[in-house]
């Protein structure tokens, strides 16, 4: 294992992580680790049967280990009385995927932005928090690349940087 790895599971950093979430209006949920299989297979395909942890309820219903957050959080808004939207979440915990030759517990730490109507402005706003949470586990050199055109211009606009060389930036 790498230093930067073990330095990104540091708990004080994950804790920071989860700060900065906060700060930014992100609300910490914990769903289930055992959630309904059907709504994997349905949203993502059958293409990631093969990477689910599989079992049967009592009454039959396929369940899985939580292969990611983003539908178990979204699954946990739905299911609030009065959920409205946009609503903003932060999570830390386990995932599960099988993986050739490695282990299918995989820690992640993220946020999830639902239902804001500036979709490009949401998407920069969490990239640029994504971005200051890298920088919080010292992970500052990284590359980033947006196939979206309108997102790339809201990452532009959002970042403190010279007009000319967000003008620069955008013309590459």
């Amino acid at each position: 294992m790498t230093a930067a790895r073990t330095q990104a599971l540091d708990p004080a950093k994950i804790d920071a992580v989860l700060e900065l979430f906060k700060a930014e209006g992100h609300t910490p949920v914990s769903p289930p680790i055992l959630q309904p299989a059907d709504v994997f297979l349905d949203l993502t395909g059958e293409d990631i049967r093969r990477r689910l942890y599989l079992t049967s309820g009592t009454d039959g219903v396929d369940l899985c280990l939580r292969p990611d957050f983003t539908i178990p959080v979204c699954r946990h808004h739905l299911a609030q009385p009065g959920a409205t939207l946009p609503a903003a979440y932060c999570y830390n915990g386990p995932v599960f995927r099988q993986r050739p030759d490695r282990l299918g517990e995989i820690p992640q730490l993220g946020a999830e932005s639902l239902g804001r109507a500036d979709t490009a402005e949401a998407d920069a706003d969490l990239l640029a928090l994504s971005v200051r949470a890298l920088d919080t586990f010292g992970l500052g050199d990284n590359r980033i690349r947006i196939g979206d055109e309108t997102l790339f211009a809201a990452v532009l606009e959002s970042l403190d940087l010279p007009t000319v060389w967000r003008r620069r930036l955008r013309d590459l």
